[in-house]
């Protein structure tokens, strides 16, 4: 199904080919929410069947990964199966999450490069979810500081004679209208 979009009654699903693993990715129609499998993430990274036990409980367990994971009934080449999935919002919070123990250090170097690889990237999408606003604001707010500077400038170059009560509705009239 690789890269296929299946839609069906209530889901629409595909695999999305991500540095060479193939992670299942569900839309829920109705809610139009989309959802990674846990299962197809940790088998990617190379986790072992007791690591992904174990995240799994520790996304059930923890206040706000449990916000965004779910059991969905998804069709399988083995027929229906339920699948634990979280949504694409909170993966980056999960990944950032996994702990890198001496175990898989000493045993699984090619998974610890893999999840090392993943967190930085879920550390660069929720950089920018922060700062990006940031950047965005800041630039709005400086734009707005000059475009206010020429228009009170020309309100005081134009406007003879002007006192202060006269002076504030003119930039009231200025700031507001716009």
């Amino acid at each position: 199904m690789s890269n296929q979009l299946v839609k069906l009654k209530e889901l629409e699903l595909m695999e999305v080919n991500f540095d060479g693993d193939l992670i299942m990715v569900v839309r829920v129609k109705e809610t139009g929410k989309i959802y990674a499998g846990i299962n197809w993430i940790t088998q990617a990274l190379g986790l072992t069947k007791g690591q992904h036990d174990n995240e799994v409980k520790k996304v059930k367990k923890d206040f706000v990964l449990s916000k965004g994971a779910s059991n969905l009934t998804l069709p399988t080449k083995g027929g229906k199966q339920n699948a634990f999935v979280i949504e694409l919002d909170f993966l980056p919070l999960w990944l950032a999450k996994i702990s890198i123990t001496p175990d898989m250090i000493n045993n699984k170097m090619d998974a610890v490069n893999k999840l090392i690889d993943y967190q930085t990237r879920a550390k660069d999408v929720l950089a920018q979810a922060f700062l990006g606003k940031q950047k965005e604001w800041n630039l709005q707010r400086e734009v707005g500081k000059v475009d206010r500077k020429r228009m009170t400038s020309s309100i005081q170059e134009y406007v003879p004679n002007i006192n202060k009560y006269t002076y504030s509705n003119y930039t009231d009239m200025v700031f507001y209208s716009i």
